[in-house]
């Protein structure tokens, strides 16, 4: 009987072998192709496009300072060796990122390397004046007024660490003498921005967290000088010996009104743009309002400004704290939505991966236990098998560029978020789910084949025969239908990161980068909160 068992054509035996084998191979090289090329993009432009150091100073500005330094160490070490002092710009930005110990003669080589540099020079010697040396510091923020004389920042600044330089730290005559100076000069009191690269962007949220650092280190030193004000002229005020603290003071409001209004940049080709940004209009408000309090203790008769002025400077700079501690209290908030939708298609990629090879491997293990090999690959697909295919690989690509062009919506809407959400794993599951019935749709019942084969034997001995063949075909078709699937995503999630990085000169996995600093927001914000000063 054995020899003369009827082959089953109908799952797979006597089929075209090499065919279905040469049909396999090209889907699965078609699929690694597409995510080659992805990989290849992305290795290219992050290991060979620029020169090793600079490669280098990129992925460190992106990385948190522990991680960061480690990278800006290795560029020192590469340049050691070839017996080359690295460009000042890497050693400053190990400055900004290295170990407390070590900032200070960071800064100091960068420095050396580059002495003209404004912007280095007043990040200098911010962290001269943090660290206790007033004097050092005092002299780089004159070098720095000297290279940069519209920014009146470090002008403002020599003046505000000037108590700390003289032993005489309560004559704070100089001072003043320097701010007066000040609030004559022309020019801006501009931040100096965080160290970048033109490859990046400077919309997102990480270069907005290194923006704020830089403006909070540059508004250290004069939350100190006005906290020095505040104790001695208020002595002096109780003490009714007032000698030049009304003048003072309306200087020192003057100060703390051009710090403020220097929170936004002016730019004629691109507008308005953020400078210190909040940070820096939140210190010029709390200069201001430490001089309208104390005006307020010395009589209207010596300070030469109605009551009813001075209550109404008081309450409108309440209202402006008031509007940027709101904003900055929302702050987190807002940012951390916005990366959840920036993650959001990467979360579903990678769950539905996992979830497409996890019930693979489980078919791929069926198939071993019950005998299934390549015989039974010979089964061709359904016309309904392609449907579903080619339906899964635009539903995904579809879905994935969808949650990309329509991200604002998905901010703002959180039913939309859930939309797109239930949208996706509706699919995928669908997809998945219809792996069961599939094969059941392209192989005949064993009862059908068996009865019209009855004529090489009996058909109830053909039965148990082709009931194996059956299952052994059912499994094979199960798990191809779970590889092209596999496969289809593959395929669609490359397709989908080359179209994004083409649109938005990003990955979608740079998360710092895309997800908002919300800087569109902190200017109509300060702008805003300045308004109400009338």
């Amino acid at each position: 009987m054995s020899e003369h068992l009827p082959t089953f054509p109908e799952y797979g035996e006597g089929g075209d072998l090499i065919g279905s084998r040469r049909s396999r191979r090209a889907f699965r090289w078609t699929a690694g192709a597409f995510l080659l090329l992805t990989l290849a993009l992305w290795f290219s432009e992050g290991y060979l496009r620029y020169e090793r150091a600079e490669q280098l100073y990129i992925s460190a500005i992106e990385l948190p300072p522990e991680s960061g330094r480690n990278y800006l160490r290795q560029i020192e070490v590469t340049y050691a060796k070839q017996h080359k002092d690295p460009p000042a710009k890497y050693i400053e930005a190990l400055a900004e990122r290295e170990e407390d110990d070590l900032i200070l003669g960071a800064y100091e080589r960068a420095f050396h390397l580059e002495p003209n540099n404004s912007s280095l020079a007043i990040r200098y010697g911010c962290r001269l004046f943090y660290e206790g040396q007033a004097g050092v510091a005092r002299l780089r923020f004159r070098e720095a007024a000297e290279n940069a004389q519209k920014n009146v920042l470090p002008v403002y600044l020599e003046a505000s660490v000037l108590p700390w330089v003289s032993e005489a730290s309560d004559d704070l005559g100089p001072s003043f003498a320097i701010i007066d100076r000040a609030n004559k000069a022309s020019g801006r009191v501009t931040v100096p921005k965080p160290l970048w690269s033109s490859a990046l962007p400077e919309r997102g949220y990480w270069y907005s967290k290194l923006r704020r650092q830089s403006a909070e280190a540059c508004m250290w030193p004069f939350y100190q000088f006005a906290d020095k004000v505040a104790a001695q002229a208020g002595d002096d005020i109780k003490n009714n010996t007032l000698g030049d603290w009304p003048e003072r003071l309306k200087a020192l409001e003057t100060m703390g009104k051009r710090i403020a209004a220097g929170a936004v940049g002016q730019d004629p080709r691109m507008g308005d743009s953020l400078a210190g940004g909040i940070p820096q209009a939140q210190a010029g408000l709390h200069i201001m309002r430490t001089a309208v309090d104390l005006l307020k203790q010395i009589s209207p008769e010596q300070r030469n400004i109605p009551d009813e002025n001075m209550i109404k400077a008081r309450v409108n700079l309440d209202r402006a704290l008031e509007e940027l501690t709101k904003f900055e209290n929302s702050r987190e908030d807002v940012i951390r939505e916005d990366r959840q939708a920036y993650t959001l298609p990467l979360r579903l990629i990678a769950a539905t991966i996992a979830v497409f090879l996890s019930v693979y491997m489980a078919a791929y293990i069926l198939c071993k236990v019950f005998g299934v090999n390549s015989t039974h690959h010979n089964v061709t697909h359904s016309r309904v098998g392609h449907i579903v295919f080619t339906a899964w690989a635009a539903f995904s690509l579809a879905l994935l560029i969808l949650m990309a062009i329509s991200h604002g919506g998905i901010v703002s809407s959180p039913i939309w978020h859930s939309t797109l959400y239930y949208s996706w794993w509706g699919g995928a599951l669908v997809a998945l789910a219809f792996s069961v019935p599939y094969p059941v749709l392209v192989l005949p019942s064993p009862r059908l084949l068996a009865g019209q084969k009855a004529a090489l034997g009996d058909a109830e001995s053909l039965l148990p025969v082709a009931r194996r063949k059956y299952r052994q075909a059912y499994l094979s078709v199960f798990r191809r239908y779970l590889g092209i699937l596999l496969g289809l995503t593959i395929i669609s999630v490359s397709a989908w990161v080359v179209v994004f990085r083409i649109v938005s000169s990003l990955y979608p996995w740079q998360i710092g980068l895309l997800s908002t600093g919300l800087s569109g927001e902190e200017i109509e914000t300060v702008q805003h909160a300045l308004s109400l000063l009338g």
